[in-house]
């Protein structure tokens, strides 16, 4: 297969195989500030040789959280996972995968959310090269949204007195070290509160369908920890949303059964 096209601020996340995938397409493919977030097999994958004549270029790209496999007949310049750039949670607004599942404005746009967004402070605003697309900055960001000034100063970064939701261990998780559970696949997931008040911890499939609810109540400030038994839902990606006194956290699970 021969096929042209051309990605622009484009974004791929959380999907069960790869995020941005060749296909085994030959002909000529060019990505411009692109982001790859939580795919499962790979972010980008374009391995296959082109036909001659054809060419890879992929410019200003991030990747978080998933791996980065190009041909060495790519042209790359200024990606995330190119020197001197180490693409980390911090570097980004919002996590907040299930956020995407919001409705769309009446006219058809999609819905205002910071979901992987840059953070104010991260080396990869500013970081970029000019490929023809608009900016703000003194350069184009890297990634597939173009943080405004105004946007970015309306933004706070997280600190230690903040809402905290940690990684759930163990990561992925089965039933191979549940026995104390009757065998059962089960993970821990820990939180800290800054302050007392109304607490929801809700899981999320990666279509954004609401999977269980592990906590909706009052908790009072400090260290916790749920567990989360599966039970018979599916192997696979979900994602943990902790939402209190109007913050969000979120992080993903893999369920292997």
């Amino acid at each position: 297969l021969m096929h042209h096209f051309i990605l622009k601020n484009c974004l791929a996340a959380a999907n069960k195989n790869k995020g941005f995938d060749q296909n085994n397409n030959v002909g000529s493919m060019t990505l411009l500030n692109c982001t790859g977030y939580g795919n499962a097999a790979a972010n980008y994958r374009i391995m296959k040789t082109l036909m001659a004549g054809q060419a890879l270029t992929v410019t200003n790209c991030v990747s978080f959280d998933g791996g980065v496999e190009l041909g060495p007949f790519a042209v790359q310049e200024k990606n995330g996972w190119m020197a001197p750039f180490v693409v980390g949670a911090d570097d980004f607004s919002s996590l907040d995968f299930p956020s995407m599942a919001a409705p769309r404005k009446a006219d058809g746009g999609l819905p205002d959310i910071d979901f992987m967004h840059l953070a104010p402070g991260s080396d990869l605003v500013d970081a970029g090269v000019p490929c023809g697309l608009p900016y703000s900055g003194a350069a184009p960001d890297l990634g597939a949204f173009e943080n405004s000034e105004s946007v970015a100063a309306g933004r706070e970064t997280v600190g230690p007195g903040d809402l905290n939701l940690k990684q759930n261990f163990p990561n992925p998780f089965s039933a191979g070290g549940g026995s104390a559970y009757g065998g059962n696949p089960q993970t821990t997931i820990r939180f800290h509160l800054p302050r007392s008040g109304r607490v929801a911890l809700t899981v999320y499939s990666v279509s954004g369908k609401e999977t269980a609810v592990l906590m909706d109540g009052p908790m009072d400030a400090g260290a916790h920890e749920v567990r989360w038994r599966p039970g018979n839902i599916p192997s696979g990606i979900y994602f943990a949303r902790l939402q209190s006194a109007g913050s969000s956290r979120t992080i993903k699970l893999m369920l292997q059964k």
